[in-house]
């Protein structure tokens, strides 16, 4: 049983006869106090406040990914947030070679946002250009899909560059229609406002007259 932090008293028993130790004496376990800031995105530093950290045995994982530590000390801590991170409410764990300490749903990843596409209307081939805000800084992770809006059919583009105020793809072979842009960041979708039209010379079977 962990002992709670704080002055305590110290006897000693032998052979049935105790004495007690009358220097002060003061428990210190180690014990998260708080996490600041609650609101991160990838590759910000986030502090971690508390006592009895031992700076020479300390990690720290955030929702299960290990977090690089910058600096540490017995009462504070600073890591970097990982590029790895999904949606989800992240748990944060400082452990060391004989215990682990954590802090639930201490931390919050802002939300994606798309604030613009450019250019608006392109073809297959073409490079588009996607602006926002907190995309994943790794350009695997930034999954790209365009929708149809006439048959709600999805379509997968590649990637080709980004980081986490842009991502660029190349637009695939599509038939001549307009679409909805939808970024998939970690289990977080978001989608464009303005509606992204594609030139090709390939048009829906159904908008089109036989002999046409």
């Amino acid at each position: 049983e962990e002992l709670e932090n704080g002055p305590a008293n110290l006897e000693i028993a032998v052979f049935g006869k105790t004495v007690q130790i009358s220097a002060a004496f003061v428990i210190s376990n180690p014990r998260i106090i708080s996490i600041s800031p609650s609101m991160v995105t990838y590759g910000d530093i986030v502090t971690i406040t508390g006592e009895g950290f031992n700076p020479d045995d300390l990690n720290v994982s955030i929702k299960g990914w290990q977090a690089q530590i910058i600096e540490a000390s017995e009462t504070m801590i600073r890591v970097v947030v990982p590029d790895y991170l999904s949606f989800e409410s992240p748990d944060i764990m400082v452990y060391t070679s004989d215990r682990y300490l954590y802090s639930y749903n201490s931390l919050q990843l802002f939300p994606s946002t798309i604030l613009s596409i450019s250019p608006l209307t392109a073809k297959e081939g073409e490079t588009v250009t996607i602006n926002g805000n907190y995309f994943n800084p790794i350009r695997q992770y930034n999954i790209v899909y365009l929708k149809s809006n006439s048959t709600g059919r999805t379509y997968f583009a590649n990637t080709i560059s980004g980081n986490r105020n842009m991502i660029e793809f190349v637009v695939p072979s599509l038939t001549r229609d307009y679409y909805s842009i939808i970024v998939d960041i970690q289990g977080w979708t978001c989608s464009s406002v303005d509606v992204f039209t594609c030139h090709s010379p390939w048009a829906l079977i159904d908008n089109m007259s036989i002999g046409q």
